[in-house]
């Protein structure tokens, strides 16, 4: 048993430098985000306990979310007022920014209203699907991520939430992680029509 797990820590460990390698390639065609195939195939490791899965996708998409953050500058960004969006949208927020690679979204992120409040609310996506989403409580003067930011972090893969980490005062709202998956549909939705 304890050879089998080293073996598919090895074959999983050889997958995330493959996609590491992946990454570097500037081709159009290639994947948006760097851990794609490997996100893609973790499941696939059927015999690795859950715990082992969700570290390792836990990882990828922590790296796909700083190489998002550090290359900001270069993804073409798409603003979106609220004014015409459904009544929820618009009240609780006043825009939405749209970070695009190779046509994909990758980020998004809302701003509230300066007179109302500066929590804002984060998404990233690998190949249109939500991978992580956070709130902060004062986003909207903070630009980037860094380690002193404190909020709400939403793990997903495939649509269901892997790991939830809360760094506020705030306490857990199990409905609160479903409803970020659903505004980041509708996002995208949004996006898409535009």
């Amino acid at each position: 048993m304890k050879t089998m797990k080293k073996s598919l820590l090895l074959l999983f460990n050889a997958a995330i430098a493959a996609a590491l390698m992946v990454s570097c390639n500037t081709g159009a065609d290639k994947n948006v985000c760097m851990g794609a195939d490997t996100l893609k195939n973790v499941d696939s490791v059927a015999a690795a306990p859950p715990a082992f899965n969700n570290d390792s996708i836990i990882k990828v998409i922590d790296a796909e979310r700083e190489r998002i953050e550090t290359g900001l500058e270069k993804f073409q960004k798409n603003t979106l007022q609220t004014k015409d969006m459904r009544e929820q949208v618009k009240q609780k927020w006043s825009k939405l920014d749209y970070y695009s690679e190779n046509n994909q979204v990758v980020r998004i992120k809302s701003y509230p209203y300066k007179q109302i409040s500066e929590r804002t609310e984060e998404f990233y996506f690998c190949n249109g699907a939500l991978i992580l989403a956070f709130i902060e409580d004062h986003g909207a003067s903070n630009k980037g991520k860094s380690d002193q930011r404190k909020g709400k972090t939403f793990y997903f893969h495939n649509d269901t939430i892997i790991k939830e980490i809360n760094d506020t005062d705030e306490p857990a709202d199990t409905d609160e992680g479903i409803k970020l998956l659903k505004e980041a549909h509708e996002y995208l939705a949004i996006q898409a029509g535009k």
